[in-house]
């Protein structure tokens, strides 16, 4: 059996980043594929994991660069990574791993740290909410166009698994999975942080923006 691990992009220190380490760890011989790695703006640990980016990814490093000619370039590149060579396809996402060329029988298993935000939740991006007439109608044919192209992506998927139960109604919005969706929580390095021990109040705000609570 043949497995490969599939993230959006390496450029970054974040969460997404320590899952696809996490399945790393899991499965040390397996190539990791993503859209673009930058070695010197993630975490040291993936300089040991066998990283193979695609085209985009050989041309563009820079994560501003990146996202500025992610479509339709970024998507396009995506698009022709191929991994038909895999039986199993592990994928750690919130964009574009998922766009990859898979075999129609393989396996496909996602973690999906919330459904792409820019398509499925554009009103939450500044930009969108306050653009002038003209930049609203060309956002909304960006936006239409890559999410016809994310929801037939997201629909080869075997199994969803997301990192908390506040993603799972997100996920079913979106992408109306075949399977239940599982809650695995991913690992956090507790050396990293400590407890305070005179907390100060902090907020809460609701996924659709309406309710601020206070909690203390």
């Amino acid at each position: 059996m043949k497995l490969a691990i599939v993230q959006d992009d390496i450029v970054r220190r974040g969460g997404a980043e320590q899952v696809a380490l996490s399945f790393h760890q899991a499965f040390p011989d397996a190539p990791v594929y993503t859209l673009a790695y930058d070695p010197h703006a993630t975490y040291e640990e993936f300089k040991q994991v066998n990283i193979k980016t695609s085209w985009f990814g050989k041309l563009v490093r820079n994560e501003d660069t990146m996202k500025k000619l992610f479509f339709p370039f970024g998507v396009w590149a995506m698009r022709q990574l191929d991994l038909t060579a895999y039986d199993v396809i592990l994928q750690s996402t919130t964009h574009c791993a998922k766009y990859i060329k898979t075999r129609s029988d393989a396996l496909i298993i996602t973690y999906c740290h919330t459904p792409f935000r820019l398509v499925w939740r554009s009103e939450t991006y500044e930009q969108v909410r306050n653009a002038s007439f003209l930049k609203r109608i060309a956002f909304q044919y960006v936006i239409n166009r890559l999410r016809k192209i994310d929801l037939k992506s997201a629909r080869r998927t075997d199994w969803f698994v997301t990192n908390s139960s506040e993603v799972v109604p997100r996920i079913e919005q979106a992408y109306h999975p075949k399977q239940p969706i599982s809650v695995i929580n991913p690992s956090v390095k507790c050396k990293n942080f400590y407890v305070d021990e005179n907390p100060e109040d902090y907020f809460w705000l609701s996924p659709d923006l309406s309710l601020i609570k206070r909690l203390t």
